[in-house]
């Protein structure tokens, strides 16, 4: 660790599960924008929509794992990046367009830092709008900074920023870097053991950058590097489904229970209760009081009285 590295190839690893039309788009705007050093591996979760036989068909140059089960994406990433061969191994989600220059922009700081880790794009929306792309770790902190909508607010500053065409382009340290996009040293990968394969979905990235920044390696989020992001997995739609509720709940807390004290967890999940019951009784409000004709409203209402109701269901 510490040493600035000379990139001659990079591996980019496609996580698929019964989204054929999403990777076979995702794979294009990679070689439109490619050169012959980029090597793309597509990593199926078990799929039953004929994905694999079509990704063959229509790209016979790459290489295609198949699992014979879909046990997460944790362990798609790891047997995407052991299959790998580059120094610098970028994990994808299907879901994302790689536009000019992002790739080449994306892994560049990795020739003059060192002890960087992991690098994460801009990620915006197709229609051009600013999305998240990198966060802060579970916590009393965040679930603080989400109560007295902090980060409700630092996000907004930052959707107008993007708007008005004003925003940094400077590199910048971050806690954790979103999963749909990680440019990934090889080293770092191998320094922790790779991802965390008790997560299922959700929360893996940011246990897997926390365990590199414990060792000393950094996690950058690259500005200059632009993708888009469908978010098919948002939290929005996540929100309307009680499976998915459980699932993203169920993996915040194993989060806290590998790296917290019980003490912090208990009050995290305290605060976690109250903030969405605060949210969840606002938008019920507001939703009566426009008498259910405003669609997003109600939807916020149902989402929010879903977390709620997870939340206030955890028992440790």
């Amino acid at each position: 660790m510490g040493n600035k590295i000379n990139i001659k190839s990079i591996d980019i690893v496609i996580i698929n599960h019964n989204n054929f039309e999403a990777t076979k788009n995702c794979i294009i705007s990679v070689k439109k924008i490619s050169s012959e050093t980029i090597n793309i591996l597509v990593v199926d979760n078990n799929s039953n929509d004929g994905s694999v036989e079509k990704l063959r068909a229509t790209f016979p140059d790459i290489e295609i794992i198949r699992n014979s089960d879909n046990l997460g994406y944790a362990y798609a990433v790891n047997r995407g990046f052991g299959s790998s061969k580059s120094e610098i191994v970028i994990i994808s989600n299907n879901d994302v367009l790689y536009l000019p220059n992002s790739i080449s922009n994306l892994v560049e700081p990795f020739h003059r830092q060192e002890n960087i880790a992991v690098i994460g794009p801009q990620q915006i929306y197709p229609e051009g709008k600013w999305q998240y792309s990198y966060g802060t770790f579970p916590g009393i902190k965040t679930a603080l900074r989400d109560m007295f909508f902090i980060n409700y607010l630092s996000h907004l500053i930052k959707k107008i920023q993007w708007k008005l065409k004003i925003s940094s382009k400077e590199l910048k340290e971050v806690e954790y870097i979103d999963g749909a996009v990680m440019a990934i040293k090889r080293s770092a990968f191998l320094d922790v053991n790779g991802f965390d394969e008790d997560y299922f979905f959700y929360t893996e990235e940011a246990d897997f950058c926390f365990r590199l920044k414990k060792r000393g390696w950094k996690i950058l989020f690259n500005p200059n590097s632009l993708v888009i992001h469908e978010r098919g997995g948002s939290t929005s739609k996540m929100g309307l489904n009680t499976k998915n509720v459980n699932m993203f709940i169920n993996s915040k807390l194993l989060f806290c229970q590998k790296h917290l004290h019980l003490t912090e967890t208990k009050l995290f999940i305290k605060i976690e209760i109250m903030h969405h019951f605060v949210l969840s009784k606002l938008f019920i409000l507001l939703d009566l009081l426009t008498k259910g004709k405003v669609g997003f409203l109600n939807q916020k209402k149902l989402i929010f009285s879903n977390l709620y109701e997870g939340w206030r269901n955890v028992k440790l």
